[in-house]
């Protein structure tokens, strides 16, 4: 080995090595030979070396080898007296890891003829794996049908995806630097609705409006825009999203109904030839959908009798007051009209995709209907009470015809009449019957609770050689008499009853006494368990105190309960969310959130929520290997994840090939009927030999 080139000692040069081993940026020194002479606690950090492992070693050692030899040419002629642009090199990790880094160079000559190259060196590795992770998200985002538009802080756009362009007819390059309303808004823009968007902007908040907008070539066009504001992780604006939806078909087809002037004379109401239009309407609308919608058939107790005992001039007043009830009484969404003398209608849209769901809908409804019409109207001294009677059908899709529709209600409506007036009745009895079991249900989930009649099933998270990493506690209900009752049988009836946050917390418990058990064996000791918490059940001001009470009741590692909790629940106010998660935090619990993907939640939101999990739902696992915007989501998510330094598990795994491709995009946890169905606890034990 030659010999070393050293530099001079003195007070001076220790001071100056302090200096530059206090940097925060790596600095190294080499010589002519082209080895280290200095290296600062910077750049050991970064190459992952100790300082003894580099000083006298040729500079090259932090290289790949394909780089070796244009590096130290390079170093020689910088030394010689040549040029060196400042640059990014791939340099070589202790490990083995390839690693980015910007590079500076300078030289230094001593009194004695000596010279130096001094080179600074930031890694840049993490930034650049994050730029692209974002663009993998951005071209997510790019694909999307609807329109997407990104503003600054003062309004003026910054990017545009391709549906944006299509919808306008602007280029990104047109449109950035400009405000999106000073090129989009026209003369049947409506100023209230621009003046609102403006105020909203200006305090930093979103809105969702619908306004005319105008493409490039002038033509006018409907758009729903629901504006976010987006933060940066100190909670300051960085600018603004707008999603955007053209309507224009959707507004034209409300313009041609209210166009036609198929009106009932007397009230206002629409007519049947205009009712029959609205449902073909809602027939077709709920098929694509899959949402149920409803008929009701309401005809006049004894109206003949009002008729003949106190005049028509009292029977039509009566008439308008059944209009105006109906009216006041639906959403805007529903539509009341008159069909002839005392029949009436009334067309329920939207309704769940449950149809018992959906049939207690439609009971609440026709209850408010009915106790509205119920009230006094007319003089004090000619005060009068109505009473009516309803059938009600539910419908999805296609098939019955309208005629069929119009004729089963009408049945329903007489069998109300028949069961004693004031009151309403389905058509179909098999919803009836439903209802009524369903109604005996919520008596029986309720004795359940506390009871004991709650079963644990598990189903494990596991790598991709099937081992198991942690698990998940899925409920059941051993129903007396209805046998074993799966969650989709009586989750919706604890959320409708406001028994979810009870049956939760005995969820929790169980979860609590299992971990407590598994703690004194050392092969399950490490096990983490899983539980679902709905959006309702953590809005519950007590939700915090109920986790503490759990934990204080049994003995287990408090990380080892993890919640995972469904991401509608971000829709609450963002303070409380974080006030309420790191409260949980603090009690040692672990945060999942579940079924990403599927609601909405702000990516600045998300970055500031101190969540240690994302699941990524099944419903982009399922078409995984033939969507390509599921994988594209997929990905974008588990890139996310890592981003913000999160773990990530896929659920709904069925197939070698869906983990295969998991995998391959980065995904290291899985949960699936590939590899266990949800179990009782012997069964489970069993499968992963914890006993």
């Amino acid at each position: 080995m030659s010999r070393q080139q050293e530099l001079p000692a003195g007070k001076e040069l220790a001071f100056l090595q302090g200096i530059y081993n206090s940097a925060e940026i790596g600095i190294c020194v080499t010589g002519s030979d082209r080895r280290f002479v200095l290296v600062n606690d910077a750049y050991c950090r970064t190459y992952g070396y100790p300082r003894e492992e580099l000083v006298g070693e040729l500079f090259t050692k932090v290289l790949p080898e394909d780089l070796r030899e244009y590096a130290a040419r390079l170093h020689d002629t910088y030394l010689a007296g040549g040029d060196e642009s400042p640059g990014e090199w791939r340099v070589l990790h202790k490990d083995g890891r390839i690693r980015n880094v910007l590079v500076t160079a300078g030289r230094v000559t001593t009194e004695d003829g000596g010279c130096f190259k001094v080179t600074t060196v930031q890694d840049v590795t993490e930034l650049r794996a994050k730029e692209s992770r974002l663009e993998n998200l951005s071209q997510v985002v790019a694909r999307t049908h609807h329109g997407v538009i990104f503003t600054d802080a003062n309004g003026l756009l910054t990017w545009v995806n391709r549906g944006t362009e299509r919808i306008s007819g602007y280029t990104l390059a047109e449109m950035r630097g400009h405000k999106p309303g000073h090129l989009l808004q026209g003369e049947k823009s409506d100023p209230d609705t621009v003046a609102h968007m403006h105020r909203q902007l200006q305090a930093g908040e979103g809105f969702q409006v619908e306004i005319i907008n105008y493409a490039k070539t002038g033509r006018e066009y409907w758009t729903h825009i629901a504006c976010s504001p987006v933060l940066d992780r100190d909670g300051q604006l960085e600018g603004f999203m707008a999603l955007q939806t053209d309507i224009t078909e959707q507004k034209h087809f409300q313009d041609r109904i209210e166009q036609l002037s198929f009106r009932d004379a007397l009230t206002g109401l629409p007519n049947r030839r205009l009712v029959e239009d609205q449902l073909r309407y809602r027939m077709a609308g709920s098929q694509r959908g899959r949402l149920y919608s409803a008929l009701l058939f309401l005809d006049l107790d004894n109206f003949k009798l009002i008729n003949e005992t106190l005049g028509h001039r009292q029977g039509d007043d009566l008439l308008m007051r059944v209009a105006q009830t109906l009216t006041e009484t639906l959403g805007e969404n529903d539509l009341a009209a008159r069909l002839g003398g005392d029949e009436f209608v009334v067309v329920l849209g939207d309704l769940s995709r449950d149809p018992v769901e959906a049939a207690e809908q439609v009971e609440r409804i026709a209850g408010e209907i009915l106790s509205a019409l119920a009230r006094p109207f007319g003089q004090k001294q000619l005060e009068h009470r109505v009473t009516a009677s309803m059938g009600a059908l539910l419908f999805i899709g296609q098939e019955l015809s309208v005629d069929e529709l119009m004729q089963q209600s009408d049945i329903a409506m007489y069998q109300a009449k028949s069961a004693g007036k004031n009151t309403f009745a389905f058509f179909d009895p098999a919803v009836q019957s439903a209802l009524l079991q369903r109604h005996r249900l919520e008596v029986d989930l309720r004795e359940a609770i506390h009871t004991h009649q709650l079963v644990p099933f598990y189903q494990g998270q596991v790598d991709a050689n099937g081992r198991l990493v942690s698990t998940e506690l899925l409920i059941r209900w051993q129903h007396p008499s209805r046998g074993l009752l799966l969650p989709g049988e009586f989750i919706q009836i604890a959320e409708a009853s406001g028994l979810i946050a009870d049956l939760g917390n005995e969820v929790m418990r169980l979860a609590a006494r299992q971990l407590s058990l598994w703690a004194k064996n050392k092969r399950t000791r490490d096990l983490s368990i899983s539980v679902n918490i709905s959006a309702r059940h953590f809005e519950k001001p007590d939700f915090v105190e109920k986790v503490a009470a759990v934990l204080a009741e049994y003995p287990l590692r408090p990380a080892a309960l993890k919640l995972e909790i469904t991401e509608s629940a971000l829709a609450a106010n963002l303070q409380t969310i974080c006030a309420r998660m790191t409260a949980l935090l603090e009690l040692g619990v672990s945060l999942s959130l579940d079924d990403f993907g599927t609601g909405y939640s702000s990516l600045a939101y998300l970055k500031r929520l101190p969540i240690g999990q994302v699941k990524i739902d099944q419903d982009f696992v399922r078409d995984l290997l033939i969507d390509d915007n599921d994988r594209g989501i997929t990905e974008a998510i588990i890139a996310l994840a890592r981003t913000l330094k999160m773990d990530v598990v896929a659920e709904g795994v069925e197939t070698a090939a869906q983990r295969d491709l998991l995998q391959e995009l980065g995904c290291p946890v899985f949960q699936g009927y590939f590899f266990d169905r949800p179990a009782p606890l012997a069964d489970f034990s069993q499968r992963y030999q914890l006993i």
